[in-house]
């Protein structure tokens, strides 16, 4: 399949189930491409400066997406939902974006094993994080974080 993307024709196997665009220059959602990769597991999209992350709307191509890094992308919308469509999403890297709070359609994931918030400028950690029960890394670190929600810590 071709599709247009950033003034060229790029070839998109529709197999794809890793698509790794890391430390590129990419400013537009490649949401042309996304649109045809039925099959995608991972999307790295980490280390672009990416202007917008589009709201659920992204993601609907893609529903069986298990690991998306979107780190380094300063992007603005993340204050509009955008994740609660990736129900099987399982790890969600979001370091390095400048987030003071954890978005809160987040809490829709419940399939997550790793979230990494780390180099942001949160404040505080979300009691709620202790819904997610088959979290195995929580990535916090280089934050703006004073205390931590004494019942934030659970047990199986």
């Amino acid at each position: 399949m071709l599709v247009g993307y950033a003034k060229s024709l790029i070839y998109v196997n529709v197999n794809v189930q890793t698509l790794i665009l890391s430390r590129n220059k990419i400013k537009e959602w490649p949401g042309a491409i996304l649109s045809s990769l039925r099959n995608l597991l991972c999307l790295k999209l980490d280390n672009n400066p990416l202007r917008q992350i589009p709201s659920d709307d992204g993601f609907q191509a893609t529903p069986m997406l298990q690991i998306l890094d979107l780190s380094g992308n300063a992007a603005s919308s993340l204050e509009h939902p955008i994740f609660s469509s990736l129900q099987y999403l399982q790890e969600l890297y979001l370091r390095r974006m400048q987030l003071h709070e954890v978005p809160s359609d987040i809490l829709s994931l419940q399939q997550l094993r790793i979230l990494d918030f780390s180099q942001n400028s949160l404040q505080s950690v979300p009691v709620e994080f202790k819904i997610f029960t088959s979290l195995t890394e929580l990535g916090l670190s280089d934050n703006n974080i004073s205390t931590l929600p004494p019942k934030l810590w659970w047990q199986k």
